[in-house]
């Protein structure tokens, strides 16, 4: 159920993320160089808040997934690739965390209070890109928080091709996110390579749904089978 809340809400970031484009006239990105008009559409935004929350509070139910992922496949893991792969993916939670929190800061701290040219319109730019530089460095798509999120999506597809319980596209998936989010933190030559990291973005999306709905189907099946045997149980003691 995890898992399937965190695919839900990351869908819902990126509608959030469309819907940004559509009200505000600009991408879902606060950037420096264009830091006081970016400043004044995130005031102007309501749905701007509500995106970064969501953002933020994914890490709830994605640390509880990927619990669910290790207890899965722990019998099968003879050389510790899913335990590597739980322990970075929960630090490239913590790290994203701590970046949409740096974001959070400025949307909710900083840019209501932003007038151009007011007095403290020099103040509060320098505090905002301050937390810019945080929130620019931990990336889940382009900063150090990437190169994380890769190492587990490698060591946990490597993990879901061998586990009898899951199905085998979703190693499959899981791996391909790797080279595309490699592609994406090249943005800093190119905008072009946006496109790979969403791409990779929407596999991964793809790869907790697929696991979810499986550790699900296989939860359902256990507590079948153990209310059967205990029906039959009471059948037989009562005979």
């Amino acid at each position: 159920m995890a898992g399937m809340i965190l695919a839900f809400l990351m869908v819902l970031g990126f509608v959030l993320d469309l819907m940004i484009i559509g009200t505000t006239g600009g991408d879902p990105q606060i950037r420096g160089e264009s830091l006081g008009p970016d400043l004044v559409r995130v005031k102007g935004s309501g749905i701007w808040p509500l995106e970064t929350w969501v953002y933020t509070l994914m890490a709830l139910p994605g640390s509880i997934f990927l619990m669910g992922v290790y207890w899965a496949v722990r019998r099968e893991d003879r050389d510790g690739l899913a335990t590597i792969g739980v322990l970075v993916s929960l630090l490239t939670w913590a790290l994203s965390t701590v970046h949409n929190l740096a974001i959070l800061a400025v949307v909710q701290g900083l840019a209501p209070a932003y007038v151009p040219g007011a007095p403290d319109a020099p103040a509060l730019e320098a505090s905002a890109r301050g937390w810019l530089a945080v929130a620019d460095a931990l990336n889940p798509l382009s900063g150090i928080t990437a190169v994380f999120l890769m190492v587990g999506a490698l060591a946990l597809g490597l993990a879901t091709l061998r586990a009898m319980h899951l199905p085998r596209w979703t190693g499959w998936v899981s791996l391909a996110v790797v080279p595309l989010l490699g592609l994406g933190m090249l943005q800093g030559f190119s905008r072009a390579f946006i496109a790979p990291a969403l791409i990779g973005y929407i596999l991964y999306i793809a790869w907790n749904l697929g696991v979810s709905s499986a550790l699900f189907k296989r939860s359902r099946t256990s507590v079948e089978g153990f209310a059967e045997g205990a029906g039959m149980a009471r059948e037989g003691s009562g005979q």
